[in-house]
């Protein structure tokens, strides 16, 4: 909650209740805790070898959470296809191929290039090397 509220504090002009509560900080807090699901995600202070809550930690202390964390997202096909709107082209999205290589792509990546309607591919091509790896 102290995280949330540091963010906050640069706002100038927000409403508070009685109690001095933001109400912009409570709904804040109420979407970040539908949003995250606790258990899918790696306790960083279990992986630094220092959690001290065990059984009682919100977070989860499977290892292997980590490992399957970047295997979801497939790079080598465009997931506009799934839902019909995959360009006619072999072109590459060059915004797409920034990303990917800055290790920045995500479910959540919109494309600077007219997003859904960019008229490129958001897929790597067959046997793409990428030059992180």
């Amino acid at each position: 909650m102290a995280l949330l509220a540091s963010l906050f504090k640069t706002v100038t002009n927000v409403v508070t209740n009685d109690d001095g509560e933001s109400k912009l900080l409570r709904q804040m807090l109420t979407l970040f805790m539908f949003i995250v699901d606790h258990k899918k995600t790696l306790c960083a202070y279990f992986k630094a070898g220092v959690c001290e809550k065990g059984k009682k930690c919100k977070f989860s202390h499977d290892l292997s959470l980590e490992d399957n964390r970047g295997l979801a997202i497939d790079l080598y096909t465009d997931p506009r296809a799934k839902i019909g709107k995959a360009p006619d082209t072999i072109i590459t999205c060059r915004d797409f191929l920034d990303v990917v290589e800055k290790n920045l792509y995500g479910f959540n990546w919109v494309c600077p290039n007219n997003g859904d309607a960019c008229t490129y591919r958001h897929m790597l091509p067959t046997g793409y090397v990428l030059k992180r790896d």
